[in-house]
């Protein structure tokens, strides 16, 4: 099952709660689906009104997305394992999504191989960043960074 792939890897608290509950095959299918329902709202679903049916769709949605997210991790990380055999690497996923633009997202590992230059260009950009803005605002750093990638990912796609 796709999901227990990802309840080992996944530290995300909702998510892992969600993942416990989908795993669990102790339950026939109707308390199943109940306990489902229950972590979700946070109520059984026998006590719920609309308000409690839009909650539903909105958290299941959220739980979703995060699902794909951290699945592509997973994903990539198990499809580079053979590349990287020491475990020294970190994978991660980046997603840009703007008004005017369709989200884009990418997958990323940092080679062994790469991990000091990587640091190196790390605090080169922490060093600009520094030197632009000396009251720190997260935001616009993060801004910033976030329309690098955006044109990185471009040059990609």
């Amino acid at each position: 099952m796709r999901a227990d792939l990802l309840l080992d890897l996944t530290i995300e608290t909702k998510l892992k709660g969600f993942l416990l509950r989908v795993c669990d095959e102790e339950q026939d299918f109707k308390g199943w689906l109940e306990a489902i329902g229950t972590y979700i709202v946070q109520k059984p679903p026998m006590s719920w009104n609309d308000t409690d049916k839009t909650h539903f769709q909105i958290n299941l949605s959220e739980l979703a997305r995060k699902f794909h997210h951290f699945e592509a991790v997973s994903f990539e990380r198990q499809k580079k394992s053979d590349k990287f055999s020491d475990g020294a690497r970190d994978v991660m996923r980046l997603g840009i999504t703007t008004l005017k633009a369709e989200e884009q997202a990418r997958v990323l590992t940092v080679p062994p191989s790469a991990e000091t230059r990587a640091k190196e260009i790390q605090r080169e950009i922490e060093s600009v960043l520094d030197s632009f803005d000396s009251e720190g605002d997260t935001e616009l750093r993060l801004a910033v960074l976030a329309r690098i990638s955006q044109k990185l990912m471009d040059q990609i796609e």
